[in-house]
């Protein structure tokens, strides 16, 4: 069933295992991912007199750290794992990352014995998939809920197509998939009181307050491609603003990588472990390379070491003459997160809100960011002030191979 409802460009919230590697499998088909590792949140979840289910829930999804709409909700079997009111609130959760024409596929055990956790269902590149038994010493709770209770849950969804058959050493499964109805003319509004996630993301593009930022520098670049439409560029800022129409349209090939939603999905599920920044980012043919690097204000987010691993893999996609394009603001304070920069067809720039914020920073140099960066040397050079009087940094850095 995955195979009819996959198709490219698909936003994918897949609450199963990280460890079943479907993020490979989707970015092969061009999709954007999130793996939140239900099973794993389940399994070491310690409940106590001050445990409440749906805070706890609510800091592991890092979904509702970004502004996204989802076409595909892969739940597996964890319907199995979570009571009806667990579900009630998964669903509460995530009902703004939901719209109409949203397709959930979920499994149900129809053999009479509910496995003792979550199967890990490892998917394959053609979008089958092999079914294994979790191997932990943790048991979660089970529970066999009928269809009907299900659908109360998601009063926005339908049944749209069952589909029985064995796997796993002849363990009976039914795939499902519901699929979200509009109401009054195919657009739906959902109410909700829910907190934004810690990070402090807003959750609507349409909610910020933008304001128009000088960048000489990189108007002159996109106005030059723009005439031969023959280059690639990439956007490392955040998808919220789908900048790619606009790329899309000043170049042969235009990507969008968001690098600190990537990196903050990595973090959530890493805990404690070192950044390996795997196949989650930068993960493309080496054929596949830019001429043109948005990298923004990302800088100010990231450590030394992350910025040395993205570099590595960045660099591997750039051949001599690449530029590589920076906004760093000259603030004694920064926000919790990167700003959001929207390239208007004129190739003019705006920038939501402004740079400042809680956080300290100290402003980099142009011989420190140099050094950082090995290969690569400044081109050109800009600083601007925004029209509530911040100071910034426009950097245009051409790369060479060492």
């Amino acid at each position: 069933m995955l195979q009819q409802i996959i198709s490219p460009n698909s936003v994918i919230l897949d609450l199963g295992a990280f460890a079943s590697g479907t993020t490979r499998a989707f970015i092969k088909k061009r999709c954007r991912c999130y793996v939140e590792d239900l099973p794993l949140f389940l399994s070491e979840i310690k409940i106590d007199d001050d445990f409440c289910f749906k805070e706890a829930l609510r800091q592991h999804l890092v979904i509702l750290n970004d502004h996204v709409e989802v076409d595909i909700l892969l739940t597996w079997d964890l319907f199995h794992y979570l009571s009806i009111e667990e579900i009630s609130i998964l669903f509460e959760l995530i009902a703004d990352k939901l719209k109409p024409g949203t397709v959930i596929h979920a499994t149900r055990h129809t053999s009479g014995i509910i496995p003792e956790q979550p199967l890990l269902f490892i998917l394959k590149d053609d979008f089958s998939y092999q079914v294994i038994q979790s191997k932990s010493e943790s048991n979660i709770s089970n529970y066999s809920h009928a269809t009907i209770e299900l659908l109360q849950q998601f009063k926005e969804f339908n049944l749209k197509e069952t589909l029985k058959h064995n796997q796993s050493e002849g363990k009976g499964l039914v795939e499902y998939t519901f699929v979200h109805q509009s109401e009054s003319n195919g657009s739906v509004h959902f109410e909700s009181s829910i907190a934004h996630g810690q990070t402090g993301i807003a959750r609507s593009e349409s909610n910020e307050s933008y304001q128009s930022i000088s960048l000489p520098n990189l108007t002159k670049q996109l106005a030059v491609f723009s005439k031969s439409k023959t280059h690639s560029i990439i956007d490392c800022g955040s998808s919220r603003i789908a900048n790619i129409k606009v790329l899309e349209s000043l170049a042969n090939l235009g990507i969008e990588e968001d690098l600190f939603a990537a990196m903050t999905w990595e973090k959530s599920v890493a805990v404690g472990q070192p950044l390996h920044l795997g196949n989650q980012v930068f993960n493309y043919r080496d054929s596949v390379k830019f001429d043109l690097v948005l990298f923004w204000d990302l800088l100010c987010f990231i450590s030394e070491t992350e910025t040395e691993r993205l570099f590595e893999k960045l660099t591997s996609h750039m051949d001599n003459g690449a530029l590589l394009h920076m906004v760093l603001p000259y603030t004694d304070t920064i926000g919790i997160q990167p700003c959001l920069f929207k390239i208007e067809k004129s190739c003019l720039v705006k920038f939501s809100s402004e740079f400042s914020g809680e956080v300290a920073n100290q402003p980099l140099t142009t011989s420190q960011i140099s050094k950082m960066f090995p290969g690569f040397r400044v081109q050109s050079y800009y600083f601007g002030t925004t029209e509530s009087g911040e100071a910034y940094q426009e950097f245009l850095f051409q790369y060479r191979k060492l």
